[in-house]
């Protein structure tokens, strides 16, 4: 069987910010992987997973799922999700993405910020570029503030 060469961008789903009825924080992005010369048999067949964003709700957001490219159970390509938000400190990726080497390239998701105060929420972080990481979100600033 012959074989080609593809390429082939994961992204991970995205976390939920918190929701309270005062402040919340912002939700971790999601990471991004790109690998610009997957070998794929001709035929043949590959699973993709795509992350669902998290679940919304309360003082802390669902965290985003991971997108994946598999052969059979093996995993070829993966992206964490972002981590949801809190109304502490925001938490990290959801999961393991696949290390940057060779052919892949990729960026890890930007860290979601804190609520600042009981009136302010947090931004949420940026996705993962295909070269360089996401921005981190910022606070925000009480209403009418500058």
């Amino acid at each position: 069987m012959a074989t080609i060469s593809a390429v082939v961008v994961v992204v991970g789903g995205g976390g939920e910010g918190s929701s309270t009825t005062s402040a919340g924080g912002g939700a971790s992005g999601a990471d991004l992987r790109n690998d610009s010369a997957m070998s794929i048999t001709v035929g043949e067949t590959l699973t993709v997973t795509v992350g669902a964003v998290g679940a919304g709700g309360g003082a802390t957001g669902g965290d985003g799922g991971l997108s994946q490219v598999l052969r059979g159970a093996t995993p070829l390509l993966t992206a964490a999700g972002g981590g949801g938000g809190t109304t502490g400190a925001p938490r990290a990726q959801n999961g393991t993405s696949t290390a940057i080497a060779g052919t892949i390239t990729g960026g890890t998701g930007g860290a979601g910020a804190t609520a600042s105060g009981s009136t302010t929420s947090g931004g949420g972080g940026g996705a993962g570029g295909y070269s360089a990481a996401g921005g981190a979100g910022s606070q925000g600033a009480v209403n009418g503030a500058s």
